[in-house]
């Protein structure tokens, strides 16, 4: 993936009118979620809505903090999971489906079915409630996305989907969080016959239900 320097556009540019729709669309259902089960132990669903930027840095690099060569391009996604068991001790499965709206450098829309491995215990849990993941599985794009290209070949509409997330919350809330998550497509080292992908750095709520 061709490194390319910090986007020059500024940040009012991620809420176009296709990114402001996806993120009010998420937040309405989150809290419109709150009333209905605030009494009650949340169930096994969640919903999350996340928003973010184009990194045009490899997926290793940006996990080292190493990233950061932004561009102009944004996501919103909103995710439906439900908890798929709790297997060995503290890790937990999940199923994930998600609708993503791209904008800005590429606009096209795109769909993720994934399965994620959860960690949820960590020693400052009595400050703040964390939890880290990985998810892999399939991503589907309704063309193919320009800024995945790489030495001039084209990428695909169907590519391997990655994700890497961290969760936190108040201690004792089981219902919000504050979720920071590397949204990742790729030929996964030429399975998919391509080696292009592109990366994105997000941040959300998410709703336990």
């Amino acid at each position: 993936m061709t490194t390319i320097g910090p986007a020059t556009t500024g940040p009012i540019r991620a809420w176009s009118c296709g990114g402001r729709r996806i993120a009010g669309l998420a937040l309405v259902l989150l809290i419109a979620c709150v009333p209905a089960g605030a009494n009650k132990t949340p169930g096994p669903w969640t919903l999350t809505g996340l928003v973010g930027q184009y990194d045009d840095s490899r997926f290793l690099e940006i996990l080292a903090l190493e990233g950061g060569h932004r561009r102009a391009s944004y996501l919103g996604a909103a995710i439906l999971a439900r908890d798929l068991g709790q297997w060995p001790g503290p890790v937990a499965w999940e199923g994930e489906l998600q609708a993503v709206r791209h904008w800005g450098k590429q606009s096209l829309w795109e769909s993720n079915v994934a399965v994620t491995v959860r960690w949820n215990h960590f020693p400052w849990d009595d400050w703040v409630d964390t939890s880290a993941a990985f998810g892999q599985g399939v991503s589907f794009a309704s063309r193919r996305p320009p800024l995945e290209k790489e030495n001039d070949s084209e990428s695909r509409r169907m590519l391997h989907y990655m994700h890497a997330e961290l969760a936190f919350s108040p201690p004792g809330n089981q219902r919000l969080s504050l979720v920071a998550r590397v949204h990742h497509r790729s030929g996964m080292f030429g399975v998919y016959g391509v080696s292009g992908g592109s990366n994105f750095l997000t941040t959300g709520l998410r709703y336990r239900f």
